[in-house]
């Protein structure tokens, strides 16, 4: 009695409005790689090709590989920055101390 989820699905079906959003822009075949960083959908990467275009699953498994990487390499980047502002934040917080217990008053 559930729908059935598909989230992890690597080939499924597009809906019909999107279909029609591809043919006014005159779009034969599509691809789209999620872009997922700490769990949640961070972006999509979009492929189109003018004629219907057959991907064997070698190159599919590519395009994912790469939307991995992408998605790490993100993920790394927004660590390292959260860690660059906690050093600073600390840093701060150890001028304040000192400058505390240094003035008495």
């Amino acid at each position: 009695g559930e729908p059935l989820d598909i989230s992890r699905s690597a080939l499924r079906a597009v809906s019909p409005i999107h279909i029609e959003y591809l043919e006014n822009m005159e779009v034969g075949a599509s691809l789209s790689a999620a872009i997922i960083v700490k769990g949640k959908l961070w972006g999509l990467i979009a492929c189109h090709h003018r004629t219907a275009k057959y991907l064997d699953f070698y190159q599919r498994e590519s395009c994912r590989f790469l939307a991995q990487m992408f998605s790490t390499e993100l993920t790394l980047r927004e660590t390292s920055e959260t860690l660059s502002r906690s050093e600073l934040s600390d840093n701060i917080r150890r001028q304040l101390v000192k400058q505390m217990s240094y003035h008495k008053d």
